[in-house]
């Protein structure tokens, strides 16, 4: 599964792309995630329409004007995912009990660094036990292109989360190095190791990096895990 996807909406069919690129990729399922401008809505909306959720699973992002209606499809079981920033979950904790509840997960942003997001994953977990919490993105190991000092501290306090999923995603965003961005590869296996493998999702983040390279970022992170978990298989 390919954890973490949009969609490149420069495309006549982004769907019909999107489903090109896994099928090249041995991808047969992917969560396509609403950006936060909204614009990939309308097809994420007619994706839901469509139900194939074996190949597709949508998460979109937590709007307070439209929380009611994220409720009412979390509840269909339409959304297996809400995609929310560090600050919405601290404002809107009533919210969060209620995805908690209907068994969705948190699809947590670090607007704010790594450091205070693991703040207030932790706060959460402490508020509302089991509730589910996917950090992607390798959990944001660097910022503004240095390494991020509350990365390795925040790190071990989400493995120690027994509800929280982290992500081998966005691999090229964190690298200076051209692909296979060696550079990426000890901090990911630093991730890796620390995570049980039931708890540790693989994404591509397309079509934001080298979007040609779908495949080829679908294999790197899948060849990391299993370099550390060789049984590892994830499912949503």
């Amino acid at each position: 599964m390919d954890a973490y996807s949009h969609l490149d909406m420069e495309q006549a069919n982004p769907i019909a792309d999107i489903e090109e690129r896994m099928r090249a990729a041995a991808v047969t399922s992917a969560l396509l995630v609403e950006t936060w401008d909204g614009r990939n809505r309308p097809v994420l909306e007619n994706v839901l329409r469509a139900g194939d959720r074996e190949k597709f699973s949508v998460a979109l992002c937590y709007r307070k004007e439209r929380s009611i209606e994220l409720l009412r499809m979390a509840r269909a079981g339409e959304l297996p995912g809400i995609r929310m920033s560090t600050t919405d979950m601290h404002l809107d904790e009533d919210f969060c009990r209620n995805i908690r509840n209907c068994g969705s997960m948190l699809i947590a942003h670090a607007e704010a660094g790594i450091g205070a997001l693991c703040h207030e994953v932790t706060r959460l977990c402490g508020r509302l036990p089991w509730i589910r919490i996917y950090v992607p993105h390798l959990g944001w190991p660097m910022k503004d292109g240095v390494a991020d000092p509350d990365w390795e501290a925040s790190m071990r306090d989400f493995a120690a989360l027994p509800s929280v999923v982290a992500g081998i995603s966005a691999i090229a965003h964190f690298s200076s190095c051209p692909f296979p961005h060696d550079d990426v590869k000890d901090i990911a296996l630093q991730l890796i190791s620390q995570i049980p493998p039931q708890r540790i999702a693989i994404g591509s983040d397309f079509p934001l990096f080298e979007k040609e390279r779908y495949g080829g970022y679908m294999a790197l992170a899948r060849n990391w895990v299993t370099s550390l978990h060789p049984e590892w298989s994830f499912t949503l």
